[in-house]
């Protein structure tokens, strides 16, 4: 039960994740035989031994150098947790650099240098830039520098060209009752080769179930926690969740970051975003887009184009999208375009409880939708006024 301002109560209801009770693997100086290297190598080990079974991956302090992204695939029943203080640090991304011209339609080029590149990897072509795919994954690797990629080239690329591997830091793909908590991560992108054009990777967490725009999702992550977590100085988002259900983000942090702090994207369902804070993003603090049914509440944004954002992506066929979702109780500052930004098929929205202050070009509230309810906010410092309804039917009261 949360209370907003001016004294009102509202529930949200949200399905607790047990947490599990089998083995337990410490990981880092101190830790258990075999994992006690403070790398990401050690941690995906670890995520390895206990992916069927479950248990907890317990981080000894210290700070932590990942040179390949940790991934949970179809992970179920973990639990990573920091004892003490914990920094994950994403080493700079690899660069691989082509020894001879592929054209367009190939699967196969060759590399001066293969060595840091892996089967599973993937490659973004960004020097010179190309208006092709975003990231193609790499398949095979041969002896002579050889790489088989899953799809074709849709441009000509010339000797030299250069192509950067992305990795997010944590990925979780598919998975189900997993609690990540009190990790500290740094992405430094001041030192990556590159800013890639793939908004999903260079990221610091990011939750995933495989969807189509069209036809949804069939296995959605399901029972995520993410419990007093901080993403600094990632390219793209600190926090993405997509196709994911029935999770939380709570007392996390986003700074200096490139894109959205936090994120939940096509197919979320019933996420709560609480008491989190979100500082100098790119394009917007916390953003639902094509989200039902979530939360962001308690929450304080900062130095941020727009403070929290919902909208919808025409592509996504996602049924009830962008309709249910509450946004209450939070502190937005120092916003350029909007503090709070509802956009055009938002339907059936609670904006309610929410301090605004200091909005550069626009208004605290702007609606574009149908149907909502904002009420009980308070906005100061706004350069387009309090609430600046463009729907329809919306109830709005000072």
């Amino acid at each position: 039960m949360f209370t907003v301002r001016e004294g009102r109560e509202i529930t949200t209801e949200f399905r607790a994740v047990p947490l599990q009770d089998g083995k337990a693997i410490r990981v880092g100086p101190g830790g258990d035989e075999g994992y006690r290297e403070p790398t990401g190598a050690s941690i995906q080990k670890a995520v390895q031994a206990l992916r069927e079974g479950g248990g907890k991956i317990i981080l000894k302090e210290g700070e932590y150098r990942v040179s390949r992204g940790i991934r949970l695939d179809r992970t179920r029943g973990l639990e990573i947790r920091s004892e003490g203080k914990v920094r994950l640090v994403l080493e700079p991304a690899a660069v691989a650099t082509l020894r001879s011209a592929a054209a367009a339609g190939g699967r196969r080029i060759v590399l001066e240098k293969s060595d840091d590149l892996y089967a599973g990897a993937e490659l973004e072509f960004i020097d010179p830039p190309w208006k092709g795919t975003p990231s193609l994954r790499v398949t095979a690797i041969g002896s002579d520098g050889a790489i088989d990629l899953s799809a074709a080239l849709p441009d000509d690329l010339a000797p030299g060209a250069k192509a950067m591997v992305l990795e997010n830091l944590l990925h979780l793909a598919e998975v189900e009752d997993v609690t990540i908590r009190g990790l500290e991560m740094d992405l430094q992108r001041e030192r990556q080769p590159f800013a890639p054009i793939n908004h999903t990777r260079q990221c610091g967490i990011l939750v995933t179930g495989p969807y189509n725009h069209e036809k949804g999702t069939s296995s959605p992550s399901r029972r995520v926690r993410l419990l007093d977590c901080t993403v600094r100085n990632a390219h793209h988002r600190g926090i993405a969740l997509y196709a994911t259900e029935d999770s939380e983000v709570t007392r996390c942090r986003a700074e200096a970051v490139g894109a959205e702090g936090i994120d939940l994207d096509h197919f979320c369902r019933r996420v709560r975003v609480d008491a989190c804070s979100v500082t100098s993003a790119g394009l917007s603090g916390i953003e639902i887009n094509d989200g039902a049914e979530c939360t962001v509440s308690a929450s304080t944004v900062e130095r941020c184009p727009v403070g929290i954002k919902v909208w919808h992506y025409l592509p996504c066929r996602m049924e009830g999208a962008n309709r249910g979702n509450r946004i209450f109780g939070n502190t937005v500052r120092a916003s350029g375009t909007a503090g709070i930004w509802m956009g055009k098929e938002v339907d059936a929205n609670t904006v309610e409880g929410n301090a605004i202050e200091g909005v550069e070009k626009g208004p605290g509230v702007f609606l574009q939708g149908k149907g909502n309810t904002v009420r009980g906010n308070t906005v100061k410092d706004a350069a387009g006024g309090g609430i600046l309804d463009r729907g329809e039917g919306n109830d709005v009261r000072p």
